[in-house]
C-alpha cells in the first residue's frame, strides 16, 4: 500500500478557516487513489492567524498501524509549536489525533558573525520506525537545552506505536554551545540509533 498526507492551505479564504491535514491511499501501487480525507485541522487563533501542519511524514509500524507526524507551527521566532501524530489502526479509515506533552520553541540557525539567517525554516522535523522494537522516534528543532537560545536538536522516543512520548533529550548533550540544524533520524534493527 501507498500513503500519501499533505497540508491544504485555506486561510486564504479568510481567518476562520482552518488548515487541515489531508490522506489518501492506494492499495494497487498508485494506479489509483482513495479520495482525500480530512485527518486533522488548525484553526486561526484570536490574532486570526492559523498555524500550519510543517514537514508531514507518514509511517507504518509492524502492526499496519499509519501514523502522520507534523509539527504544528505559526513560523514565528521564539513562537511555542507544537508536535502532533494522527494514527490509523483501520488502514486510514478512522484516525486519533496525539499531541507531544511537551512544546517546541521555533527557532532557526544563525550566522552569529553576520547576525543572518542560515536555516530559515525552523520546524523541521524527522520520524522512524524500528519495526523489530515496537520504537519510533522524533529529531526535532528545539533549543530547549542549548547555552544561548540557539538552533538545537533534541530526540524523543515511543515504546507503544504512538500513544506517549519520552521526555526530550539532546542530540548532542556535551556541545549544547553549538547549533545544530537540519536533523535527520535513522535506526538499525539491534536497535543502535542515529541522528544527523
Amino acid at each position: 500500500h501507498l500513503y500519501i498526507a499533505w497540508t491544504d492551505f485555506l486561510t486564504i479564504n479568510g481567518p476562520t478557516y482552518p488548515n487541515v491535514t489531508k490522506f489518501q491511499k492506494s492499495t494497487d501501487g498508485g494506479a489509483t487513489w482513495s479520495e482525500p480525507l480530512i485527518i486533522d485541522e488548525e484553526f486561526a487563533d484570536d490574532g486570526g492567524k492559523a498555524p500550519w501542519n510543517s514537514l508531514i511524514q507518514v509511517v507504518n509500524d509492524k502492526h499496519k498501524s499509519i501514523l502522520v507526524f507534523c509539527r504544528v507551527t505559526r513560523d514565528e521566532i521564539g513562537g511555542v509549536d507544537k508536535i502532533v501524530v494522527n494514527k490509523s489502526k483501520d488502514g486510514g479509515n478512522t484516525w486519533k489525533k496525539i499531541e507531544l506533552p511537551y512544546d517546541y520553541v521555533y527557532q532557526v540557525a544563525r550566522d552569529v558573525e553576520n547576525n543572518i539567517t542560515i536555516m530559515g525554516y525552523g520546524s523541521q522535523i524527522d520520524v522512524c520506525v524500528n519495526k523489530s522494537r515496537d520504537k519510533i522516534y522524533i529529531v526535532n528543532y528545539d533549543p530547549r537545552f542549548t547555552t544561548n537560545g540557539q538552533s538545537g536538536v533534541t530526540i524523543t522516543m515511543s515504546t507503544d506505536f504512538g500513544e506517549t512520548w519520552s521526555c526530550p533529550v539532546p542530540v548532542n548533550p556535551k556541545h549544547l554551545d553549538t547549533q545544530a540544524f537540519l536533523p535527520s533520524v535513522a535506526v538499525l534493527k539491534d536497535g543502535t540509533v542515529g541522528v544527523t
